[in-house]
């Protein structure tokens, strides 16, 4: 049992991570309540609830600042017992500076296993595009066309693909994952604006307090610019239904404009719709110019049919 429980752990540590680390233009999304749902980094977060899952946010970075980074995230997954796979899919927007904007869309699939009574094993691909838009009307001043800027609307399309591996029991979860495994080139209209391999991992334990109170401590890490990006977060759930939690992030060395932070995430699940919102206050020098950031989830767990509930199956760690 536990040497094919240790085999998966291994080949899932290979797969995420022995490509090394590159150097990368645009990164991946990084969002405060990311643990609520997984599967636009990590396609093997698919179908971890026998519910249908629908997850919508907005973020806004940096508020007050003109042309500031917008990010919005669609997800919806669910569970199929019949093929023991969790299926959906996922849709990003990233509007990353002044005209420069990014939509990813893709299929997600994920191929659950279970590791005896108390463990389940998820392996998960996504596949779809990627595609970079620029349009130079969002400018507020245009400049010449002797300085060399682009003054037309481009847009180009790839594909892309992920994998990740995550394992969950009823108290611990832990997940990696690789995204855009076909390392995308420089796209021909921007110089720079390349997408390669990026690398996530997470952790999470959740430790009750009693009947009515759980405590869950979580573990991020990311690699940007060849940097490790390290995000710790603490959170009280209440009767299974409130949350409310503390979340810090150190200075990414290697860019100053990802600083450190510490943010604050209060949420609700009334039925079965859930409602959150987090705060992030940057500190040091770049906080005059960029200090705040929030962002509003709203999700749904809409109840499968009977049928497509796994009746034998670990009990493993939902969203909450």
């Amino acid at each position: 049992m536990m040497n094919r429980f240790n085999k998966y752990i291994v080949a899932g540590f290979v797969l995420c991570f022995v490509a090394g680390y590159e150097i990368q233009a645009q990164n991946d999304i990084l969002l405060t309540q990311q643990w609520l749902s997984r599967v636009n980094l990590n396609p093997a977060a698919t179908g971890n609830s026998d519910n249908i899952d629908i997850f919508v946010l907005a973020r806004r970075q940096w508020a007050g600042f003109d042309n500031a980074p917008q990010t919005g995230v669609l997800n919806v997954h669910s569970y199929f017992h019949r093929i023991q796979s969790g299926v959906g899919l996922t849709a990003t927007y990233d509007k990353i500076g002044v005209g420069t904007s990014m939509i990813n869309a893709k299929l997600a699939y994920a191929y659950h296993v279970n590791l005896g009574e108390k463990w389940l094993l998820s392996l998960g691909l996504s596949a779809g595009i990627i595609q970079q838009q620029f349009k130079p009307d969002d400018h507020y001043i245009l400049p010449d066309q002797d300085d060399g800027y682009l003054l037309q609307k481009a847009s180009e399309l790839n594909p892309d693909v992920d994998f990740g591996i995550e394992i969950n029991s009823q108290r611990f979860q832990f997940g990696a994952s690789v995204t855009h495994l076909l390392k995308i080139a420089n796209f021909s209209f921007m110089e720079g604006s390349q997408i390669v391999q990026q690398y996530h991992a997470y952790a999470s334990y959740k430790q009750p307090l009693g009947e009515k109170f759980d405590l869950m401590f979580g573990l991020r890490g990311t690699n940007f610019d060849s940097s490790p990006f390290v995000d710790v977060n603490l959170t009280g759930i209440l009767l299974k239904n409130y949350w409310l939690g503390v979340a810090y992030r150190p200075q990414q060395l290697s860019d100053p404009l990802n600083p450190q932070t510490v943010a604050a995430m209060v949420g609700v699940q009334i039925a079965f719709v859930r409602l959150g919102y987090s705060f992030d206050y940057s500190l040091g020098n770049i906080r005059n110019i960029a200090r705040n950031s929030h962002e509003i989830m709203l999700s749904f767990k809409i109840k499968q049919p009977k049928k497509e509930i796994r009746t034998k199956s670990p009990r493993f760690i939902e969203d909450l």
